[in-house]
C-alpha cells in the first residue's frame, strides 16, 4: 500500500509541474545576421519559442536611434510558430549612416524584441544611373530619359536631369528634381527655354545624401539653326541660273525657298522681287532662273528659306549683264 501512494504521489507531482512549465511559457526571439550584397541588406530571425498568448505579428524594426521599436519603420509577418527563422529586406535608408536593427514579436498587448545589432551601407557603386533619348522637340525644348537601376535598399533626397553649355554638367548647373526615390524608376525630363546653334551637355543624377551624389553617362547635342548659302550664278542667253544652297534645315519644316532680287536696292529681301521654290524637306543645292536681262543693268540676288514667320538668307551677290 505504502508503495502506491509513492506512486501517485510522483504521478500528480509530474502532472502539475508539466502545467507549471505551460503556464511559465514565454516569447522569445533571437535576431540574426544581417548580410549585405552590394546596395540589398537583409536581416534573420528566429522564433525561439511562443507563450501561452501567441503572437499577431513579427518582423524587424531598424531606425538611426539606439533602440528601434515597431513605431520606426518595420517588416511585419503573420502565422509563426516555434523554431521559426525567417528573413527581412531592409530598404529606404541612407548611405553611410550607421542603423540599429532588432527582430520583434507583438501579441498587440506586448512586445518582445531580440537583441539590437547593427550595421552601415556605405557601398553604392552597383546603382546604375543612366541618360538615354536626348531629341529635340522644338526650336527650344529637349526631351531626356533616364534610369535608376539596383538602387536596392538606399534611398536617394532627390533625382532628375541636369545639363549645361559646358562639359560634365552638375545639380549647380540647370536641374529638373522629382524628389526622394527608394525604388528602381525610368523617368524623364523636358529641357526649355534652349537656344538655338549651342551645344547642350546633358547627365541624369541621383542625390543620396548632402555629399554623395551619382552622375550617369553624358549627352550632347546641338540645336540647330535653318541655314542657307548663295552661292554662283551662270548666263545663257537673258536668262541667269542663281544658285543657292541649303546647308541645314534646322527644326521646323521649310515652308518656302527661292532668291529675292532687285535692281533697285543692294540689298533685296523678300518684300522685293522673289523667286519661290516652294518647300524644302532635304539639304543642298538647288536654281533658281531669272529671265529678261535687260543689258548694262546691276542685279542683286541672294538665297532665302522660309520657316514660319522666320526668314534666313544667305550673302548678297551682284552681276551686270
Amino acid at each position: 500500500m505504502k508503495q502506491k501512494h509513492h506512486i501517485l504521489f510522483f504521478a500528480l507531482l509530474l502532472l502539475f509541474s508539466c502545467k507549471k512549465i505551460e503556464i511559465n511559457r514565454i516569447t522569445k526571439i533571437t535576431t540574426d545576421e544581417v548580410s549585405i550584397a552590394n546596395t540589398a541588406v537583409t536581416v534573420g530571425g528566429t522564433i525561439i519559442d511562443i507563450s501561452k498568448q501567441g503572437i499577431t505579428k513579427y518582423g524587424h524594426c531598424w531606425s538611426t536611434n539606439a533602440t528601434p521599436t515597431i513605431n520606426d519603420t518595420k517588416t511585419e509577418f503573420t502565422n509563426a510558430s516555434a523554431g521559426f527563422a525567417f528573413t527581412s529586406s531592409i530598404n529606404n535608408i541612407s548611405a553611410s549612416t550607421i542603423y540599429y536593427v532588432c527582430a520583434y514579436a507583438t501579441n498587440g498587448d506586448e512586445t518582445v524584441y531580440g537583441e539590437i545589432k547593427t550595421f552601415t551601407l556605405s557601398a553604392y557603386t552597383a546603382i546604375a544611373v543612366t541618360a538615354t533619348n536626348l531629341t529635340i522637340q522644338n526650336e527650344t525644348t529637349l526631351s531626356v530619359d533616364g534610369s535608376i537601376t539596383n538602387i536596392g535598399a538606399l534611398s536617394g533626397m532627390e533625382y532628375g536631369h541636369c545639363w549645361a553649355t559646358h562639359a560634365a554638367p552638375t545639380i549647380a548647373d540647370n536641374k529638373t528634381n522629382y524628389g526622394t526615390i527608394a525604388t528602381d524608376r525610368n523617368f524623364s525630363s523636358t529641357l526649355t527655354n534652349l537656344s538655338m546653334v549651342t551645344t547642350y551637355y546633358v547627365r541624369a543624377y541621383l542625390k543620396l545624401n548632402n555629399s554623395i551624389i551619382i552622375y550617369s553617362n553624358e549627352l550632347t547635342i546641338l540645336i540647330p539653326d535653318l541655314v542657307v548659302t548663295t552661292n554662283s550664278h551662270s548666263i545663257a542667253g537673258n536668262t541667269a541660273s542663281l544658285q543657292g544652297t541649303i546647308v541645314n534645315l534646322g527644326v521646323l519644316p521649310v515652308t518656302d525657298h527661292g532668291m529675292c532680287w532687285s535692281t533697285t536696292t543692294s540689298n533685296p529681301n523678300f518684300n522685293d522681287n522673289v523667286i519661290s521654290q516652294g518647300a524644302a524637306s532635304t539639304t543642298g543645292q538647288y536654281y533658281s532662273n531669272l529671265s529678261g536681262l535687260v543689258s548694262g543693268t546691276t542685279y542683286y540676288y541672294k538665297a532665302f528659306a522660309r520657316k514660319g514667320n522666320t526668314i534666313k538668307y544667305g550673302i548678297v551677290r551682284s552681276f551686270t549683264y
